[in-house]
């Protein structure tokens, strides 16, 4: 498993004062100038490096949502509007951008700037100075053709609607550079009210189409002069505020996301936020920790992760903590570089978490992490402390009841909460958690069917969590063999590890202009390993719902200052190479969890009738097709009644 070790280098000092001084004196000094050099070198690259929304007269709705897009990534743009009564940079010989700028704009204000006295040079100086162009918004237009001839000589034809709503984007499988862990795979249907491709010219060169729709090209990457062109077909960018209803997956938005993310990415590397070491875990819920249950073999599973390099986290009932017998806690722990538990409700009872009495809920929350202590102490087996609310129902109150008992984030199936449904949005989606409710993260989770889901994930820098129940294993671990074997293709990046340790290190991470590695975390913990030959300086960053709230933080156990900016909390820090450092916040809300919090005589007798029940279901009568053809008729009988 992943651990933070928290040790500090160790490093010998001169014996005497003076050799002390004189050491200090002379790395100080030594140190010092590599600041400025590489001060005056982040200077000079960020003139060339920022990001230029060119925009003609008033911003377009794609202007607005490319440059929310940017900003969501850690790239603010500045804008150039062109077309003004007193626009400057029409006049004859005035520098329209500097060199080696990176340049978002729409098809429709490079049409509007060539048809404009002078504009064609101008044309011409944008595309010998700028070292990456983004175009998008093209229509079957002459005067667009006319431009693409311009863009890029006779690669590119025409451009045409689309007919068809089956047809379907492919991602390049040769251009994996820029199309990353989307590389090889389709998505779609079509969107006939905002999709237009490009028609290639024949024999076209110089040319590498990174997303084709209908065999056309839809998003395409090309040269001219120094210039790295690449050039989206649709005109629509996706507002990532526009609101997400349940059901319906940030999929739909891939051809008016996924084309400028990949041109962001590859004109900024490491200044935008990304994460270069993703994290991923299995999560299977429900089931006791014995040799089988269900369909489901430990023995068996452990094989399977033995052999594909994976790990798997048992969604653990609370209420079954007294049911772990010495001899299968031995197994777990004699493999816990493969094994975890993580807490699944409390009782498991239908929407036990899907209510919004606080107090209840403090009883509720407080039991559940109580009896997993116990649990603990009493086999020896740690738990991760991630809840895997029953059923995926929970309250955003259920959210705010778990962060005082020490709870590291929430993984669920779905990020709606019964009380406030209809909040989320895009943004949501792109980021690594759901930060909406209380600022707690809640991490999504996908079923091992959805290929195209978990390679979003992975592209977004999101953890790559996968979840399922006892009866997948029907057929034993054949398919999810396959299936992980087909997502580690997507990365060979992926660190497998316990829940906790996936939800703790999935941060994304950016290089500023200074140097300064900027570090976006989503728990209230983070372990910072310095894997370079040279110090670093890391400025991390957590949002806080709450700033008061916070009232230390500590680094490798001992106290550090911190600021309250940004909305958010930071701490400062530098490296050696080779060190490590544990970082952690405290909140002023902690609370001691209860043992030996009752529910009531008939609510533990319900409790106890339903989980006996649901074994019962799960190891017999599941396994029983008579018996699951005479329950279902009897549903069916039941529902008529």
């Amino acid at each position: 498993m992943e651990r933070g070790s928290g040790n500090r280098k160790r490093i010998s000092m001169p014996q005497t004062a003076g050799a002390f001084e004189g050491t200090w004196a002379r790395e100080a000094a030594a140190d010092s100038l590599r600041r400025r050099q590489r001060q005056m070198t982040h200077d000079q690259r960020f003139k060339t490096e920022e990001l230029i929304s060119l925009q003609w007269q008033s911003a377009e709705e794609s202007d607005r949502n490319l440059i929310s897009l940017a900003e969501m990534m850690g790239l603010p743009a500045r804008v150039v509007g062109l077309g003004g009564p007193e626009d400057a940079a029409l006049r004859e010989g005035s520098p329209l951008l500097e060199s080696g700028s990176r340049v978002i704009t729409s098809a429709r204000a490079l049409v509007e700037l060539m048809g404009r006295p002078g504009g064609a040079v101008l044309l011409d100086d944008l595309l010998s100075k700028a070292s990456h162009l983004f175009v998008c918004g093209f229509e079957p237009l002459k005067s667009h053709e006319t431009l693409l001839a311009k863009l890029c000589g006779d690669t590119l034809a025409s451009v045409r609607k689309v007919e068809s709503k089956e047809s379907r984007y492919q991602v390049s499988g040769t251009a994996r550079d820029v199309c990353l862990q989307l590389s090889g795979l389709t998505f779609g249907p079509a969107d006939p009210d905002n999709d237009v491709v490009f028609v290639a010219a024949d024999g076209a060169s110089n040319l590498r189409e990174l997303i084709t729709l209908g065999n056309r090209p839809y998003f395409v990457q090309t040269t001219r002069s120094s210039c790295n062109l690449m050039l989206m077909a649709g005109h629509r960018i996706a507002n990532v505020d526009s609101p997400v209803s349940r059901g319906v997956s940030p999929l739909k938005w891939f051809a008016q996301l996924v084309p400028p993310i990949m041109f962001l990415r590859h004109a900024f590397g490491e200044r935008c936020w990304h994460n270069d070491a993703p994290r991923g875990c299995l999560v299977i819920d429900d089931p006791l920790l014995k040799p089988t249950y269900g369909f489901l073999d430990y023995e068996d599973l452990l094989g399977t992760m033995k052999r594909r390099g994976f790990t798997t986290c048992i969604a653990f009932i609370p209420w079954n903590h007294a049911r772990t017998s010495d001899r299968n806690a031995g197994f777990f722990k004699r493999n816990s570089d493969r094994y975890s538990i993580c807490v699944h409700g409390c009782d498991h009872t239908k929407a036990e978490f899907g209510i919004t009495d606080s107090i209840e809920l403090d009883r509720r929350v407080s039991l559940a992490i109580g009896r997993m202590t116990l649990h603990e102490k009493r086999t020896g087996l740690p738990f991760d402390k991630v809840m895997v609310f029953p059923q995926g129902i929970f309250s955003s109150a259920a959210l705010k009841a778990l962060k005082p008992y020490d709870y590291v984030a929430v993984v669920n199936s779905t990020p709606y909460p019964v009380d406030r449904p209809d909040e989320i949005c895009l943004r949501d989606f792109l980021d690594v958690a759901i930060m909406r409710y209380w600022n707690f993260p809640l991490f999504l989770r996908h079923y091992p069917v959805d290929l195209n889901a978990c390679a979003l994930d992975l592209f977004l820098g999101r953890p790559l969590l996968l979840v399922e129940h006892h009866k997948y294993f029907k057929n034993g671990c054949s398919a999810l063999d396959e299936f992980v074997s087909r997502v580690q293709a997507l990365d060979h990046r992926i660190i497998w590890t316990n829940l906790e340790s996936a939800c703790v290190n999935s941060f994304l991470k950016r290089v500023d202009p200074q140097g300064v590695i900027q570090m976006k975390i989503y728990t209230d913990r983070v372990s910072i390993a310095n894997n370079d030959s040279e110090r670093k300086h890391y400025r991390v960053w957590r949002r806080t719902r709450d700033e008061a709230a916070v009232i230390e933080a500590t680094l490798n156990g001992k106290p550090v200052a911190c600021q309250l900016e940004d909305g958010g909390v930071s701490v400062s820090l530098q490296l050696d190479p080779g060190d490590r450092a544990d970082l952690r916040l405290w909140h002023t809300e902690s609370r001691a969890f209860s043992e030996n919090s009752s529910s009531g005589l008939i609510d533990a007798s319900r409790t106890y009738l339903r989980r006996h029940l649901c074994e019962l279901r799960d190891n017999y009568v599941s396994k029983s097709e008579l018996l699951l053809k005479l329950i279902e008729s009897g549903r069916k009988l039941l529902s008529k009644s």
